[in-house]
């Protein structure tokens, strides 16, 4: 079993990116707020859109509604479970819990897309895969209260689990 110490030795880059795409990214949007004169909130960019349907799936669970009205059940549920574990045990509002979902669910995505990729082809292809996967101009949704950051992470883990011949896993992670 390797420690702490050995564990971020061996994953430095894909970890740094992770860090520097959060800090990139929420200055950006810091900065896009301060543009266009509006108050500086994370938490308003994070929740905007589909955000706004997970928050009320975590905390109002599920409703059907009227015929008139708009529903959340089109978003399913492994993210607002996970974003709603996060908020209970952390003592988070949903919305930070929802960004905290995203934000480690791509920093870990982003270290099973580089064992995956180093190992079927090279390091210098893994750097690239993440970089260009991280600072892509549609890479801010995956700090956003949005799937996009869970999703990445279950289908990568999905191919390292069929790269590996482990069916049972890959299954799991491709259900999921």
């Amino acid at each position: 079993m390797q420690t702490v110490r050995e564990f971020f030795a061996k994953n430095r880059f894909p970890l740094g990116v992770a860090g520097v795409w959060l800090v990139v990214v929420w200055a950006l949007v810091l900065a896009a707020d301060a543009y266009v004169g509006r108050p500086l909130s994370l938490v308003a960019w994070a929740g905007d859109w589909d955000g706004g349907w997970y928050q009320s799936v975590v905390n109002n669970g599920y409703f059907a509604g009227v015929p008139t009205q708009q529903e959340n059940l089109a978003f399913f549920p492994v993210y607002p479970l996970v974003t709603w574990l996060v908020s209970k045990i952390m003592q988070l509002p949903t919305v930070w819990a929802g960004m905290a979902v995203s934000s480690v669910s791509f920093a870990a995505a982003l270290l099973v897309l580089y064992r995956f990729v180093a190992e079927r082809w090279d390091t210098a292809v893994a750097r690239w895969t993440l970089f260009l996967l991280a600072f892509g101009p549609f890479s801010f949704y995956f700090g956003m209260m949005y799937t996009e950051g869970l999703f990445l992470l279950l289908a990568a883990a999905t191919l390292w689990y069929v790269y590996k011949k482990e069916w049972w896993w890959a299954a799991l992670m491709a259900g999921l």
